[in-house]
């Protein structure tokens, strides 16, 4: 892969008030090898966006990046207004990232991810056991809490992997995602 066009750690431009995502000239590197080079794009409010692309090519380095979850080796980025490099908890506190590939830990329970991944992201004990009541009722996890994840059909997996969510403490129906129950396939 080619070397990266710009070597400026971070730029200065900063998004407009209708903009949720900007991206500018966004590079990972591990050690020699280049994972996202010279990424450039724009996401404004309202608007529907998505990364296509094949195995390897970057797309969940570019998130991970978004998400503060992996530094940016070069550029900036700005998510809901603040920057990545500078302010990645509080941007991990406005948003939820769910993988494609749930990361539920096969070995812990429903009951004991939900746990693990409300104290990852620091929630309060009293809002971290308000939020695990919220997704069961949400989900009909009730019966499940004590199976182990590796025992989960796919469906239930899905549902418990809205723990991601738990980092954000905000409502759903603030973000404008709607709450409904997921239909029963199993």
């Amino acid at each position: 892969m080619p070397a990266a066009k710009h070597s400026s750690p971070a730029t200065s431009t900063q998004p407009s008030p209708t903009t949720s995502i900007l991206a500018e000239h966004l590079v990972r590197r591990f050690g020699d090898f280049v994972a996202v080079n010279d990424v450039t794009f724009k996401v404004e409010k309202g608007e529907i966006f998505g990364f296509l692309g094949p195995n390897g090519s970057g797309k969940t380095t570019v998130i991970k990046m978004l998400t503060g979850l992996l530094p940016l080796s070069e550029g900036s980025a700005w998510v809901e207004g603040l920057n990545v490099r500078t302010d990645a908890e509080a941007v991990r506190e406005r948003i939820g990232y769910m993988s494609q590939k749930f990361s539920l830990y096969d070995d812990l329970t429903v009951a004991e991810n939900l746990q693990f991944y409300g104290r990852i992201y620091s929630l309060p004990p009293a809002r971290l056991k308000q939020r695990i009541a919220e997704i069961v009722e949400l989900n009909g996890l009730q019966p499940y809490m004590d199976r182990l994840a590796a025992r989960l059909s796919d469906v239930d997996r899905a549902r418990s992997a809205e723990i991601l969510d738990l980092a954000s403490q905000r409502d759903r129906r603030s973000r404008g995602v709607p709450a409904r129950r997921a239909r029963r396939h199993d």
